[in-house]
């Protein structure tokens, strides 16, 4: 099972100003995500990007299994599932079901809880020209250290770019 961490942070590390606020990621860039995303067909997120993205209606992602992590007891459909699992036990929920890649695309405690778990395969980072000094991170403070190796360079944009990085395992998935 293949999972890839897609995050859209400024170069120090935000992924939302105040109030889940991610106006600041450029147009070319969502839509690049939800083409990847779409290709992968399994989204695994926590509670506040899903609630987030279900008011714009762009979650749950049709055409795609959307996994949302929460301890809150919400009512799981054919393409969403709600649960509180370890990250190891839902890669085996989600692999019996026929899936052999995942994207996790956030938040910030959800990237670190699969981060720390050693559950991440690769890392696909598109830099937004911005800076700011408030705002949600793009791994929240738990304990955990991953070394990575860097896969490729891409230019998106005049001012976007993106970086693909291995993450290397540290023995203990």
């Amino acid at each position: 099972m293949k999972i890839t961490l897609f995050i859209a942070p400024t170069p120090n590390g935000f992924i939302a100003k105040p109030g889940n606020d991610t106006s600041f990621v450029s147009n070319r860039d969502w839509l690049l995500f939800l083409k990847d995303v779409k290709k992968i067909k399994c989204v695994i997120m926590g509670r506040n990007t899903y609630e987030q993205g279900a008011m714009s209606k762009v979650f749950p992602l049709k055409g795609c299994m959307n996994v949302v992590l929460t301890r809150e007891k919400m009512k799981s459909t054919d393409n969403c599932i709600f649960t509180n699992a370890h990250p190891k036990q839902i890669l085996k929920l989600i692999e019996k079901r026929g899936y052999k890649h995942a994207a996790l695309i956030g938040g910030g405690v959800a990237n670190s809880v699969f981060m720390s778990a050693n559950c991440v395969d690769e890392l696909c980072l598109d830099f937004m020209p911005r800076i700011f000094g408030k705002g949600i991170r793009g791994f929240a403070e738990i304990d955990f250290e991953n070394r990575l190796k860097l896969i490729s360079i891409r230019k998106l944009s005049a001012d976007e770019i993106r970086l693909r990085y291995k993450v290397l395992k540290s023995g203990k998935r």
